[in-house]
């Protein structure tokens, strides 16, 4: 905003909307009701208690995890209802947070909490409740199923610990439930997602070994779910799934059909043989990962088409063989394959700007220069057994702006005349091919 529009909204709303920066020292009107915080020496909350008006308190500082916050009662701050403790070092929270009735936001992400009181299940408006990177915490409260009016849970994807949410099918107001775990001996089934036809963004469903047939799947209702952009799909992985095991994967997998406004897919360790024929159908993706699906040989149904399709990661599908034609993928720019060491040469991808190769079978690299007459940037890693780079596999890559080579440590010999070649090089980077002397050879 600009000074001076600042400074009006300033003025017009007097001191009870006040924005505390590292370079002001004024005292702190007891009428504030609106205080955002961005000086170093964090507030304690026993220094807000004589706020009594106080209706938002945000933490809006990059040294505020620094500052440890003291845990004191909340009985002085009952008309609260935003509070954002982002980013401090608070590590206990006291169950005092439960007076807070009129609480309907609140952030305690990148904090070090490693338990939420069970009082936080009596704040009955709270409309989100968010988690991301609490590194230190393993569970939620048993009685957060309580809080009917939550639209938005956002718990990290990627953390080492997984949270279960038994029953959480109560909660229908969800818009917002970024992870979902599921666990037998918990309770938490994937029937908990049925009644939830307010999901909107993303939703990472891991546990799948645990759903035990197809119209188990189906009562998901992820085919009803049409405000879903991202979906993410992940099994235990076990390589040494039986027979009945593997099919059950492929039906489950089945089942879980979604809404075909879906732009973004995800399967992690699914052990089925191929892949429904659904996927070829959801013609709104722009983005699909396959991620250690260890058994399957092909990726689209013949008669697949996803014209939107820009990005395309495949990581640990070693059986993958067979490439889908360029006429299902025209829309493709990002293609990162690595640990496939069985894929064929690509088809001609014409519209493929930026190829990463990694730890994959030779034959790839046939058919490069011939069939990727637009690719900008080209990535190879970690080939391990390559002493040379095949002679003139990036020829004629005309278009080919940024070449990048690493991890390939029997790489001794470089292409004669190579950078000669390629007339729209900009950028080449070479690290960790400590066998490669020159580049003159």
């Amino acid at each position: 905003m600009h000074d001076l529009m600042h400074d009006l909204a300033e003025s017009i709303s007097g001191y009870e909307c006040l924005r505390m920066e590292h370079d002001m020292s004024r005292t702190i009107p007891k009428m504030a009701r609106y205080i955002s915080w961005i000086k170093e020496d964090l507030i304690s909350l026993e220094d807000l208690y004589k706020f009594k008006s106080l209706r938002t308190f945000l933490v809006n500082t990059q040294f505020s995890f620094k500052t440890p916050i003291i845990n004191d009662p909340f009985t002085e701050l009952r008309f609260l209802r935003v509070l954002d403790l982002s980013w401090t070092a608070i590590k206990k929270f006291p169950d005092s947070i439960g007076q807070l009735k009129h609480l309907r936001y609140l952030d305690l992400s990148y904090t070090h909490i490693d338990r939420l009181p069970e009082s936080v299940t009596s704040l009955c408006n709270l409309q989100t409740l968010n988690l991301v990177c609490c590194l230190k915490l393993e569970e939620l409260p048993k009685g957060i199923t309580n809080l009917i009016n939550l639209r938005h849970l956002d718990l990290d994807q990627n953390l080492w610990y997984s949270i279960s949410l038994p029953r959480i099918g109560k909660l229908t107001s969800l818009q917002t439930l970024s992870k979902f775990m599921l666990c037998k001996e918990s309770g938490c089934r994937i029937v908990e997602l049925k009644n939830m036809r307010n999901l909107k963004r993303e939703i990472h469903i891991s546990g799948l070994d645990d759903v035990v047939n197809t119209e188990e799947a189906k009562e998901a209702n992820l085919r009803d779910k049409k405000h879903l952009n991202e979906l993410g799909l992940e099994w235990n992985g076990y390589d040494d799934n039986s027979e009945d095991e593997i099919a059950n994967d492929e039906r489950v997998l089945e089942g879980l059909q979604p809404h075909t406004n879906l732009k973004k897919l995800l399967i992690k360790s699914y052990g089925g043989l191929s892949f429904p024929s659904w996927i070829g159908h959801l013609f709104n993706l722009t983005s699909i990962t396959f991620s250690d699906c260890r058994k399957c040989e092909h990726l689209l149904p013949p008669d697949g088409h996803l014209p939107y399709l820009h990005e395309l990661t495949l990581s640990n599908c070693p059986k993958l063989q067979v490439f889908p034609k360029a006429n299902l993928l025209p829309a493709l720019t990002m293609l990162d394959v690595s640990d496939c060491e069985n894929l064929s040469p690509l088809s001609m991808l014409s519209s493929l700007c930026d190829l990463k190769l990694g730890r994959c079978g030779e034959n790839l690299f046939g058919s490069l220069a011939s069939n990727l007459t637009s690719l900008s940037i080209l990535t190879i890693t970690k080939f391990k057994r390559i002493g040379s780079l095949p002679c003139g596999f990036l020829l004629p890559l005309t278009a080919l702006q940024r070449l990048n080579i690493e991890c390939c440590d029997k790489l001794r010999h470089w292409p004669k005349f190579l950078l000669q070649e390629l007339p729209s090089l900009q950028q080449l980077k070479i690290y960790d091919c400590f066998n490669l002397k020159s580049l003159e050879n």
